[in-house]
């Protein structure tokens, strides 16, 4: 089928609560015996566990057309995608994470590319990116951006995204490069956010106290 009947077959609302927990199943599980969530094979408990906590902020506020289109076996594949990105984020010394996949004709996605996103926590990252996708023609089909509260207190933008299918390699090796490009400009425009935000509030609190009262 192709991306244009996928999208425009009309597809019955369904309550996704089901299917998310049959996914926490899994997770909890790991992978059955009969092949599926290739994903999860060779996972350790602690790596799915990770999955599992990544899977419940991306998909918790899904757009339930994505959640019905959605296997359980992609569901998977996506979060672990998301914990392996984030997992490489958190470990290495980069200011962000970027990826690009394409997937196989077998797989549920073969009609997009994805975009995995990993950085710190800062306004205009959704505006950003999808601005950088419009620019350049790609529509976005589908984008979650849940915030992940790491255990040292880090706040940490993680985001996915499908978009048109980029056919050629070096097109979306040169557009990830691009992505990188716009990223370390808006780190640049927002680096001290944070510390602004925060004198602003404190500023606002002693005139607040200062205000006398009628």
């Amino acid at each position: 089928m192709s991306r244009e009947n996928l999208e425009q077959t009309a597809v019955k609302a369904i309550d996704p609560k089901p299917k998310l927990e049959e996914l926490r199943q899994l997770l909890q599980n790991g992978a059955p015996s009969n092949g599926s969530a290739k994903a999860l094979n060779g996972k350790a408990a602690e790596d799915l566990q990770g999955i599992e906590q990544i899977s419940h902020e991306l998909f918790r506020r899904a757009p339930t057309d994505f959640l019905t289109r959605s296997s359980v076996d992609t569901l998977a594949q996506i979060a672990a995608e998301a914990s392996r990105c984030l997992r490489r984020y958190l470990t290495g010394n980069k200011p962000f994470i970027v990826e690009a996949l394409n997937h196989a004709d077998a797989d549920e996605r073969s009609h997009y590319t994805t975009f995995v996103t990993v950085l710190a926590d800062r306004p205009f990252i959704v505006d950003t990116v999808s601005e950088f996708m419009r620019v350049r023609g790609l529509r976005i089909h589908c984008l979650l951006h849940p915030i992940h509260e790491h255990d040292d207190g880090r706040r940490i933008s993680l985001m996915y995204l499908e978009v048109d299918h980029i056919e050629d390699p070096a097109k979306a090796k040169t557009i990830v490069a691009q992505l990188e490009s716009y990223l370390n400009e808006l780190l640049a425009v927002t680096e001290d956010f944070s510390s602004i935000l925060a004198r602003v509030e404190t500023s606002a609190r002693i005139l607040e106290s200062e205000v006398p009262l009628d």
